[in-house]
């Protein structure tokens, strides 16, 4: 019953996210978003809450030595980064590794990998999708898994596209080609 109440609460909170991001005059471009900071703050929050779970996550972070900024909406980046880390954190058995990179003078990217099971290739082609049912999806230290109908997915999506950005995800392979994780990039115009 906790389970269903959860889920059911954090499912509200998406919709009405989603809802409000829809509109055809919302603007994001309200402020300037220091991107290592708030990477920063994320990581050091997911620390904190992963030292009273009973599977503790190694965290590591790259990043450049300047500054990276973009026009944004900060709460709802924020937002995006946690959804991004909380599905990394949830099916990573020891390890989380994120990356922040300048492509080149125009554009950066951050890329979440995790040492979990990796992607299905059904959630690889509908992550960012709208889906009409809920699922039961495997992790790690449940017991019968977490419900799911892959919303979170959809709130990457649609903040990382108002913030001029495009999200993709991967499975990380090793030299024999067996799935060693994921990995979720998302790629950003400054």
């Amino acid at each position: 019953s906790g389970r269903e109440i959860e889920y059911f609460g954090k499912l509200v909170e998406d919709l009405l996210l989603l809802s409000q991001v829809s509109e055809p005059h919302y603007s994001t471009d309200t402020e300037k978003i220091d991107i290592s900071e708030i990477m920063t703050e994320e990581v050091e929050d997911q620390k904190i809450r992963n030292r009273n779970s009973d599977n503790k996550i190694d965290f590591k972070m790259v990043s450049p030595s300047q500054k990276i900024e973009i026009s944004g909406n900060r709460v709802l980046f924020l937002r995006m980064l946690k959804n991004v880390f909380n599905n990394a954190v949830s099916f990573a058995r020891q390890e989380l590794k994120v990356t922040m990179s300048l492509l080149d003078a125009h554009h950066f990217e951050i890329v979440i990998d995790d040492d979990g099971p990796g992607f299905t290739d059904e959630q690889i082609k509908q992550f960012g999708s709208r889906k009409m049912s809920r699922q039961i999806i495997a992790q790690k230290d449940s017991k019968g898994g977490r419900l799911s109908i892959g919303l979170g997915s959809v709130v990457i999506k649609k903040i990382c596209q108002l913030h001029r950005g495009d999200v993709s995800v991967e499975n990380r392979l090793n030299e024999a080609g067996k799935v060693i994780g994921a990995r979720v990039k998302l790629r950003f115009s400054l």
